[in-house]
Order: C-alpha cells, then structure tokens, then sequence
C-alpha cells in the first residue's frame, strides 16, 4: 500500500496538466488555453509531418506533436536547439482507450519527458483539444 501512495504522490507533484485547444479553420493548429506557461510553445501543431517509412515503428505511430517557440516566448525546452522547436511522435497504446496517446519529449537531443495526450471529449474528439 504505501509503494502506492509513493507512486501516486510522484506522478501528481510530477504532472504539469496543460489544455490546448483547435483553432479554428485549422487541421491541426491548437493553442494553449490552460496552465503553466513555460513549457510548452504557447502553440503546437497534432499531425503527421515527417515522410512515413515502412518500419513497424512508423506503422503504430498515430501522430506527431510539433511546436516553435516564439522568439519572446520562454520555455524549458526552448533551447533544445537552435531553431526553437519541440517534437514527440505519438503512440497509442490499446490498453488505455480513454488517452490519445503519448510520447517523449525530446529524445533526439536525450530528453526523456513523457508526454501524454488525453482528451475529455472523447478519443475521436482528440484532435479538437488535447
């Protein structure tokens, strides 16, 4: 029992909930509406970007997360690299319907950060607000 409250204690001090939601007119344009600014771009993009291989890992990807800081804008992963972006390839895991997806920030420059996508409207609905 207290392996789990342990456990239970560092996801919820470790969980930073941040809300984003589509802009209109857009596919997959979506704009932070709640929580700490700072660590995410204040806009970020739901999609498939990068040429699709035939590997069993491009086959069970279900999206990419890409996102630009703006020059002014601060945040943690901002100085990543010299461009400014961020980016996580999206994966579904079928035990878990009610989460999107996740993936890994940013494990091109080895920075592990889970990222999980989850939305309240449902799973089909996810690409309205993450």
């Amino acid at each position: 029992m207290g392996d789990i409250q342990m456990n239970e204690r560092f996801i919820e001090t470790s969980h930073i909930p941040l809300t984003y939601v589509k802009k209109e007119g857009t596919k997959g344009s979506f704009y932070q509406s709640y929580g700490k600014k700072g660590i995410l771009p204040e806009r970020i993009s739901l999609g498939i970007f990068a040429q699709r291989k035939d590997s069993q890992k491009d086959k069970v990807k279900k999206d990419e997360v890409n996102g630009t800081y703006k020059k002014a804008e601060e945040g943690i992963y901002k100085h990543l690299n010299n461009e400014r972006r961020i980016h996580s390839s999206i994966w579904g895991f079928e035990d878990y319907p009610e989460f999107y997806g996740y993936g890994i920030i940013d494990e091109r420059y080895a920075i592990y950060d889970l990222l999980i996508l989850y939305s309240e409207i449902g799973r089909a609905s996810c690409r309205e607000r993450v």
